[in-house]
């Protein structure tokens, strides 16, 4: 019993971390992806200013 218990409990162990560590990636990616459109919309407002 405690061996399946141990088991079990290094099973939830492992997929927490997953899951935050998938978690933490979705984040990152988001983050990268709103970075990039910012600095597009920086990049694009920095020409018209040039343009006038």
């Amino acid at each position: 019993m405690a061996s399946a218990h141990s088991f079990k409990v290094s099973v939830n162990l492992v997929v927490g971390w997953v899951l935050s560590f998938m978690i933490c990636y979705i984040l990152i990616q988001k983050a990268f992806q709103v970075m990039s459109m910012t600095n597009l919309m920086m990049r694009r407002n920095l020409s018209r200013e040039e343009i006038r």
